[in-house]
């Protein structure tokens, strides 16, 4: 794949992962002012987020994302069946780490900075 068009696939699946919202500049139904000193400041887009992760696949981090309702980042991934995702990052990932979303793996690369688990599949003795 060329460059371009990987920016380009990237562009299209980060528009769909997104929608715009609306501020509440203090007025009533008919358009009159009942809450003064409200409105103004910038637009914000709320992103998609997959809080559930619970693909059991594999998936790299594509790019990195500022979002203006957190005070975390977050990564737009690809998993390795072609899905898509928007992902709260954790602390030193960065684009193209190899994470596992899942329940369970046997897989001992597996147990990356990112990656997500239930507790009870969690190993005992675990050392990044």
């Amino acid at each position: 794949m060329t460059k371009s068009l990987l920016i380009y696939t990237f562009s299209k699946v980060s528009k769909k992962l997104k929608f715009g919202t609306y501020t509440r500049t203090g007025k009533n139904f008919s358009g009159k002012i009942c809450v003064f000193r409200r409105g103004g400041g910038n637009k914000k887009i709320y992103r998609l987020i997959d809080f559930y992760r619970r693909l059991n696949l594999f998936g790299i981090v594509c790019e990195v994302q500022y979002d203006p309702y957190r005070s975390a980042y977050i990564g737009l991934v690809l998993y390795d069946n072609g899905l898509f995702s928007n992902i709260i990052l954790s602390e030193n990932v960065i684009v193209g780490n190899r994470i596992f979303s899942g329940s369970a793996s046997d897989n001992k690369y597996a147990f990356n900075k990112g990656s997500s688990f239930l507790l009870s599949n969690f190993p005992l003795f675990f050392y990044s």
